[in-house]
Formats: C-alpha cells, sequence, structure tokens
C-alpha cells in the first residue's frame, strides 16, 4: 500500500537536506543572539556584547565541527542556561529555576560533550552563586534541588545505557581524550599553530 504525505506537509519535512542546512544556519543565528543577551548584562556597551558573541559564535571549536557535526554547533543553549540562571538567581521563583532547568536539560541531550560542559559550567556557577547568597538558603536549595532531579529524571532514560560500557571502551575514551598540550597548544589549523610548526 502506497503512502499518502499529506498535502499540508512543507518542503523542509519532505527535504531532510534543507532541513539540516535551514537547522545549520539557524544554530549560528541562536548562538549569536544568545551569547548577546548573556554578555549584555555584563558588557559596557552593546558593541562589546556583540564582540563577544561573534567570539563565541564563530569559534575555532564552531568553525572545525562546523562542516558535519550538527549537535556539536547546535551551543546557544548553553549561554541561555546561565542567563537564566543568574536571572533566577537575581529572583528566585521555581518558575525561573524550571527555565534554567530546561535549558541545561535540551542542551545535554544535545550532544554528551555539550552534557559534560553544560553540567560544569552549571555546577561551577551554581557553587559561585552560592557563596554570595544571604537570604533564602533554603528556598534557593529546594530550588536548584528540584531542578536537578528534573534534569536527572529526563536524562536518565538516555545515560542508563552506557552504565555497562566495556573495559576497551573506556580505555579507548581515555586514550583519545585531551592532555594538558590539547589545551595550551594551539591547533595545526590555526594562523598561530602554522606559525608554531616552522
Amino acid at each position: 500500500r502506497p503512502v499518502v504525505v499529506p498535502r499540508y506537509q512543507d518542503a523542509s519535512a519532505r527535504n531532510p537536506v534543507l532541513a539540516y542546512n535551514l537547522v545549520w544556519l539557524l544554530s549560528f543565528v541562536l548562538n549569536g543572539l544568545a551569547m548577546h543577551a548573556l554578555l549584555r548584562r555584563y558588557a559596557v556597551s552593546d558593541l562589546a556584547a556583540f564582540g563577544g558573541s561573534l567570539v563565541f559564535t564563530f569559534s575555532y571549536y564552531k568553525m572545525l565541527h562546523a562542516h558535519g557535526h550538527l549537535p556539536l554547533i547546535w551551543t546557544w543553549l548553553l549561554p541561555l542556561s546561565l542567563l537564566a540562571l543568574h536571572r533566577w538567581n537575581d529572583r528566585p521563583t521555581l518558575a525561573r529555576a524550571l527555565s534554567w532547568a530546561l535549558a541545561v536539560l535540551l542542551q545535554a541531550l544535545t550532544s554528551w560533550y555539550l552534557a559534560v560542559i553544560v553540567a560544569v559550567v552549571s555546577i561551577a556557577t551554581t557553587m559561585a552563586l552560592a557563596l554570595r547568597w544571604r537570604t533564602d538558603w533554603p528556598r534557593r536549595c529546594a530550588h536548584v534541588a528540584a531542578a536537578a532531579l528534573v534534569i536527572g529524571a529526563c536524562v536518565w532514560p538516555f545515560a542508563r545505557e552506557y552504565r555497562h560500557l566495556r573495559t576497551s571502551a573506556v580505555s579507548e575514551a581515555a586514550a583519545n581524550s585531551a592532555d594538558l598540550a590539547g589545551y595550551l597548544v594551539p591547533p595545526e589549523h590555526t594562523w598561530i599553530g602554522q606559525r608554531r610548526r616552522r
């Protein structure tokens, strides 16, 4: 029996190449807007925030992965999660805590690499903000616990499959992980890296 495609279905739903390219283009726009919104809280001007958002949007990491790793450039939820966390810290309500949790959750489900990054950034920022809490400790801690519970409950069905990794897979991941030089030495594809090789 032939499959009948509804007439109202748009072109992107029937064209995965178009859908991919639209999401690819949208990722750069959203990366720039989200980082600009975060930086505008602290930058002295829109121009400074715009410059910082360009650095984030077109960083070496993004350009390295932009050719085919769509989940690794879909990072706009990272600055958005930090913005939501700071807004919750300004006025702690459960709704703001859950909006922060939603941004973290969606970023974590994009890629396990980004899940680790957003987890580290969220935990470090929350701990830094907690050092300045003067009042509402019980309520703030309850909000953070509720956010963590929502994130954990939604991520666990995907993460539990990795509990039984073979020893070879763990050793392979350790062998391919970055060492100190990987963070400090410029990549060979950058102009600084090219000058270092000469």
